[in-house]
């Protein structure tokens, strides 16, 4: 990787041809949104914040980032200067979910900024902190650096020059991607779908729709201390990692609700694989598909393997991109759903958002969403009390019940895997104590009062 010269414009990365392509299809709405969402207790310099954000746009080409076409070729721009314009107002606390909604709106590729943000005063002890920013530009490891770099300014640190920017490892990796290295890689991708691929068909709430929609839901599930501990156990026994056990348990469940024994999901790739760009802020992520085969006659242990060493695979394949991916086995374009995959597992390993500075307690607010990428996110992270699960599900195809459920039975797997690794997946029970009842008893109460005649 090198420092390349000014020019007018630079090419897209691979993230970002994807990002681009799916906003012109329209009715994205802010499904590609990163919201961030902090309450700030204290009283904070925002006269310091501004001007310390306004040095990381300076910094960090990303911000100044946007897009356009030229000569049937999408590239990307970068403003010299660009102001951040003071956004603050006041009001209450209890307007709080809907000074959020409305803040978060669809952002248009071809104009700057492609983020906003604005600071409200909810009481004299503490604000909103709101930014709103498009995934072409910026992605999850992004926004910790931009907060991290946000705060240690606001201390009065310095920060270390970057070597690299954005654009940088853009042209970087299109010049990669047409390399004899990447053609390698290529080969084992193709391999590993060249055969007849099969689409996951889940039992839908109600009819999946003409066109895909975005709109969805998120719903949480807490694995308790006992049970992650036990899980992590099981991985470091086995050589594998958390990530992979949750994978195989998700894997199996999957395969129980579709009673199909052929599976693709989705592995996001944080896609930083080089080490000076780890710090620079942009649209870095990769997500590619692992098939699987969660036979009933195998037992979790060799299932678990065998996901052990596909991820393993795809580590040292991730190079390769998924749209070049989509193009080469000649999948045509479904509007009624995603290419490849509709389920998607990730498990967050950055850091959590919480700060104290200068005499503020910063911690991140949990904003339900109303979008869905996917048909179901499975979105982990680890935490001191154990491992807490958003599930990002798509409201036009599932009922909240239908996924409160489905999260009771993927944890009911966990508790299965942690304590019988030998036992065949089509002995591993889904249901709860009260289905079980439900079924065996409820449903069975057939006696009938008859009159003697």
């Amino acid at each position: 990787i090198k420092s390349v010269e000014e020019r007018e414009y630079y090419p897209l990365s691979s993230a970002q041809k994807r990002l681009f392509a799916i906003e012109q299809f329209g009715n994205m709405g802010t499904a590609y949104n990163i919201p961030i969402v902090l309450i700030i207790k204290g009283r904070p310099d925002i006269e310091k914040i501004y001007n310390n954000f306004q040095s990381l746009i300076e910094r960090h080409e990303a911000f100044r980032t946007f897009f356009d076409v030229i000569d049937g070729q999408a590239v990307q721009k970068i403003h010299k200067n660009l102001q951040l314009n003071i956004n603050y107002s006041e009001n209450r606390e209890s307007n709080l979910k809907d000074i959020i909604s409305e803040f978060i709106t669809p952002f248009d590729l071809k104009k700057l900024p492609l983020f906003r943000f604005k600071i409200v005063r909810l009481c004299e002890e503490k604000h909103l902190f709101l930014m709103d920013i498009h995934h072409i530009i910026f992605d999850g490891m992004s926004s910790s650096i931009f907060l991290k770099e946000l705060f240690l300014l606001y201390e009065g640190m310095e920060l270390e020059p970057l070597k690299y920017q954005f654009k940088d490892f853009s042209v970087w990796q299109n010049k990669l991607l047409k390399s004899e290295f990447i053609k390698k890689q290529e080969e084992f991708w193709v391999n590993k779908f060249s055969d007849e691929l099969p689409v996951l068909e889940l039992p839908l709430d109600y009819p999946r729709p003409s066109v895909q929609n975005f709109s969805g839901k998120k719903l949480t599930l807490l694995i308790e201390k006992d049970l992650s501990d036990d899980l992590k156990k099981l991985a470091l026994n086995t050589g594998s990692t958390l990530y992979m056990v949750l994978m195989a348990a998700l894997n199996i469940l999957l395969a129980k609700y579709s009673s199909q024994e052929d599976i693709v999901t989705g592995v996001p790739l944080a896609g930083r694989v080089i080490e000076d760009i780890k710090g620079t802020a942009g649209m870095f992520v990769n997500i590619l598909p692992m098939r699987s085969h969660p036979e009933g006659e195998k037992t979790f242990k060799v299932f678990l393997e065998e996901i052990r060493k596909n991820l393993m695979e795809i580590y040292e394949n991730q190079d390769y991109q998924i749209e070049l991916l989509i193009n080469k086995l000649k999948i045509k374009k479904n509007f009624r759903r995603n290419p490849l995959f509709d389920i998607v597992f990730v498990l967050q390993n950055m850091e959590k958002i919480q700060f104290h500075v200068k005499e503020l307690n910063i911690k991140e607010y949990f904003y339900n969403g109303k979008t869905s990428k996917f048909d179901i996110s499975f979105l982990a992270e680890e935490q001191h009390d154990g491992i807490e699960f958003k599930l990002e599900y798509c409201t036009d195809l599932f009922k909240c019940n239908t996924i409160s459920r489905m999260a009771e039975h993927f944890k009911n797997i966990l508790k299965k895997i942690s304590s019988h690794m030998e036992k065949k997946i089509r002995h591993i029970d889904i249901l709860t104590d009260e289905e079980k009842k439900q079924l065996l008893y409820d449903f069975n109460r057939t006696n009938m009062v008859y009159s003697g005649n």
